[in-house]
Order: structure tokens, then C-alpha cells, then sequence
């Protein structure tokens, strides 16, 4: 398995948009981390699953949710 590292940017947007899912919905902040954490799980042992889209830049859909986790897989 891979080693992931989040950026402190991204690691804020996902809070943020954490407590937004949260106003919206009982549970909706804890479901959509969830689903965040099941991409970056995904993406350690798979970091090649989705296409490159140029540059080496990466995108994996969370699902449920219309957010997206753009990544950079090193060898």
C-alpha cells in the first residue's frame, strides 16, 4: 500500500465542505468523510485506477457526493 499525503488546502476543503454536508443533513458530514476516505483507500492500493488528465494530474469521483479527489500518483 501506498503512502498518501494531503495537502494542508485540500485537508481544509474537505472540513469545509464537511461542516457544509453537516448543516445540510443530520449525518451528511460524517457520510461525506466517509465517502473521502473510501476514495483515499481505494487510491493507495490502486493509485493508477482512474486516467491521467494531463501533467500527471488525476481525478477519482466521491461517491454519492458532486466532489472530486484530483491526485498525483508517484511511483
Amino acid at each position: 500500500m501506498r503512502r498518501l499525503v494531503v495537502r494542508r488546502e485540500a485537508r481544509a476543503d474537505i472540513l469545509e465542505a464537511r461542516t457544509w454536508y453537516d448543516r445540510d443533513t443530520h449525518d451528511g458530514g460524517d457520510r461525506f468523510l466517509y465517502a473521502v476516505n473510501a476514495v483515499f483507500k481505494t487510491l493507495a492500493v490502486a493509485p493508477n485506477l482512474w486516467p491521467d488528465l494531463g501533467q500527471g494530474v488525476r481525478r477519482s469521483p466521491v461517491r454519492g457526493f458532486p466532489y472530486s479527489v484530483y491526485y498525483f500518483a508517484d511511483e
